[in-house]
């Protein structure tokens, strides 16, 4: 008896079906989440992790991130990512963003990461650096609350969630 073919055990979105799929739910940005403008797919913790698939690595990855910002300490607290394109790099920052900034409001997402211990939602900070949003030559122009702010080298940026 042959094996089921991938047509025969997967079925599409509802988006990929009616044609309504758009290409940038395939370009994950950190920047944009940490700017509070991705697609809803990756700027909602709730389907983005609905539609990731928890690997081991992405468990212990956020298993150690959760644990150090919910206090307990220990673990790791630097980590290499190192995969070739497409290797799920982003996917696991953007996770770990949500994991900060949301912290135990995603429990139940986070059921099958094994994840034993969350921060309190708000709890953490985030600080990214994403070289593509960098220009230490001209700067970069920061807008919020009425006021501007030109960095040339990495600063801060908070945002509540």
């Amino acid at each position: 008896m042959p094996l089921p073919t991938i047509f025969d055990t997967s079925h599409p979105r509802p988006e990929v079906l009616g044609g309504d799929l758009l290409d940038a739910i395939f370009a994950a940005d950190l920047w944009e989440v940490i700017e509070g403008r991705a697609h809803p797919d990756y700027e909602d913790p709730r389907p983005f992790f609905a539609n990731s698939h928890p690997t081991g690595s992405l468990a212990f990855l956020l298993t150690e991130v959760a644990g150090r910002s919910a206090g307990r300490g220990g673990g790791v607290p630097v980590f290499r990512l190192e995969t070739g394109f497409g290797g799920g790099k982003t996917q696991s920052l953007i996770a770990a963003v949500h994991v900060a900034h949301q912290g135990a409001n995603l429990a139940t997402e986070l059921s099958e990461y094994s994840v034993a211990y969350l921060p309190a939602a708000g709890a953490t900070g985030v600080a990214a650096f994403v070289g593509e949003q960098s220009d230490p030559l001209s700067g970069i122009l920061h807008r919020e609350n009425g006021r501007e702010l030109r960095t040339h080298t990495p600063g801060e940026r908070s945002r509540s969630r």
